[in-house]
């Protein structure tokens, strides 16, 4: 993974600017995980951490009525499965336990310095990586 220059300059400096403080409370997120007739339901919140549903059903539908499950939720199964988008609902198959899920908000727009902080904070960076695109020229 290679980073630029002024891309680890930007981040260095809003590092040591003190970004604000990440929000103690989060949105939550009422996922329902249907598997034939049966169903439950579980509320969990936008944070960005696994949770677990602990529930052994086998799922072959997800949905939510107040979240876009597709591309803000990350769904853990054991057994090799394939998760669709149905128009808002996600297709499980074959069926499968859901063991765990995790919901996370998009960064808003100008919070998106947040979000990179977050992001560099859950990697390793190693210098000998970073590739210099484009030198700063300051006037």
């Amino acid at each position: 993974m290679q980073f630029s220059l002024p891309t680890l300059i930007t981040l260095g400096l809003a590092a040591i600017s003190g970004v604000a403080a990440a929000p103690t409370d989060f949105f939550d997120v009422d996922i329902t995980f249907i598997g034939g007739p049966a169903s439950y339901s579980l509320t969990i919140p936008a944070d960005g951490q696994t949770h677990p549903t602990n529930n052994a059903l086998s799922i072959s539908l997800i949905r939510s009525s107040n979240f876009d499950v597709y591309s803000l939720c990350t769904f853990y199964h054991d057994n090799p499965a394939v998760l669709v988008n149905n128009g808002g609902i996600i297709s499980v198959g074959p069926p499968t336990p859901i063991t765990g899920a995790i919901a996370i908000l998009p960064p808003r727009a100008n919070s998106w310095v947040r979000a990179a902080m977050d992001f560099v904070r859950r990697i390793s960076v190693d210098p000998t990586l970073v590739l210099v695109v484009n030198k700063l020229r300051i006037r």
